[in-house]
């Protein structure tokens, strides 16, 4: 690589009066409130040796502090009102750093903006200090910084942003899908080897629509009992009829039961004496 001969800017200091609030990275000018956007001029160029009170070329050494001004350039001047300058500011860094912005006067924060090895372009919104300076300064290494005025803003000093639109609000959840509750006032009637069945609709569906109702006729009452036959209907059918019994059970329990996308409910049993 080529010999870095360029020397580094000598430490300044600044006698002005901070103003309260934090500078920014933002990614779009034009949301800042109260952005008003000027022909951009430049306030600092260590290439060029210009801004700053600096008067030859010089990179900004790790640690070590610029002030521009923003009104110190024949071109440029603060609008009435304005609080904060908008800059384009460029950091050309020898090391992985991080750019920092200050009012002047201030402390100077932890960088804003990284700057990796090569050139690095950032927009921030900037406090301005009672004479109208800001502080730039890098973390490491070295670096040539360039920074140019592209707009003020007004505001209390710190950085007021215009809020992105509102998100829509969020679509309710839906409400949980439970099974049906059980099929009611069952009814049975019996006759040679066959069992019909009549009962009234569940009063609550579960949130979802019901999908069918099953009948079973049962050896026994207790759960997991040996099914001797099934019948199922539609939703709109309240009844169904199982045949093919054996005349020698004497009993059954007829179980009906209904689902939904949820699943089946617990079954509503009756007993009935077979004929």
């Amino acid at each position: 690589g080529a010999a870095q001969t360029q020397p580094y800017c000598s430490s300044a200091s600044s006698s002005a009066k901070p103003r309260q609030g934090d500078a920014a990275v933002v990614a779009d000018p034009t949301t800042v409130r109260g952005f008003v956007k000027v022909k951009p001029y430049t306030i600092l160029d260590t290439r060029a040796g210009s801004g700053a009170g600096l008067g030859a070329s010089c990179r900004v050494l790790a640690g070590r502090s610029l002030y521009p001004n923003v009104a110190a350039s024949s071109s440029g001047s603060v609008p009435k009102g304005a609080e904060s300058v908008v800059l384009r500011v460029t950091s050309s860094s020898n090391a992985p750093a991080r750019l920092s912005a200050w009012s002047s006067g201030g402390t100077r924060p932890w960088g804003q903006a990284a700057t990796g090895i090569g050139s690095t372009t950032v927009t921030m919104v900037v406090p301005l200090a009672s004479d109208g300076s800001i502080g730039l300064s890098t973390s490491l290494g070295a670096a040539n910084i360039t920074a140019q005025v592209i707009g003020f803003a007004p505001g209390s000093g710190s950085l007021v942003v215009v809020a992105e639109p509102d998100d829509p609000a969020p679509e309710p959840e839906p409400a949980a899908v439970t099974r049906p509750s059980k099929p009611r006032k069952v009814q049975t009637k019996a006759f040679s080897r066959a069992v019909r069945t009549k009962w009234k609709a569940p009063r609550t569906d579960g949130g979802a629509s019901l999908l069918q109702y099953r009948v079973e006729a049962l050896k026994g009452k207790k759960r997991g009992a040996k099914v001797a036959g099934t019948c199922y209907a539609e939703p709109t059918v309240l009844k169904c009829k199982i045949r093919g019994l054996k005349k020698r059970k004497k009993y059954y329990w007829m179980s009906v039961s209904v689902s939904n996308e949820a699943g089946w409910t617990w079954a509503n049993r009756k007993k009935v004496r077979f004929k």
